[in-house]
């Protein structure tokens, strides 16, 4: 998957990180909002205002909830 230079562009100029084909371990959220996401690798990625992500809202709720009941 691509990202279009110009949205590219303006995550980076305000502070963002844009990271591609990154699988995804953990995603924690603190008062019902994602404050980290974890990457399998094990880098930790905590954003002020939004993680933006191209999975199915499907699959991340089950993610999410998996990883909630089998911490």
């Amino acid at each position: 998957m691509r990202v279009s230079p110009f949205r590219e562009r303006a995550i980076t100029r305000h502070g963002g990180v844009v990271k591609l084909s990154t699988p995804v371990e953990q995603i924690e959220v603190c008062d019902r909002m994602v404050c980290d996401v974890i990457t399998s690798e094990g880098n930790i990625y905590h954003a002020k205002k939004a993680h933006v992500s191209d999975l199915d809202p499907k699959l991340t709720v089950s993610f999410d909830v998996e990883r909630s009941l089998n911490p």
